[in-house]
């Protein structure tokens, strides 16, 4: 089983699952949300961070920043 398998019976209903390149994030509304959910699928994550200004930008337009922007 992958860890992507792993994390996905755990996620709660307002939680994102999503890729960037060959990463799986998780968009949780709370860093603690996000400890929980490593201790409950044995998963260990290799960031957990709050979101910044490029998350908000990705999320809301779809699209990442290019070096010319």
């Amino acid at each position: 089983m992958t860890g992507e398998q792993l994390l996905r019976g755990h996620l709660q209903e307002d939680w994102d699952l999503f890729h960037q390149g060959r990463q799986c994030c998780i968009r949780a509304p709370r860093i603690e949300d996000l400890m929980a959910l490593q201790q409950a699928s044995g998963t260990q994550a290799l960031q957990i961070r709050p979101c910044n200004l490029e998350d908000v930008y990705l999320k809301l337009t779809g699209r990442e920043l290019d070096d010319n922007e």
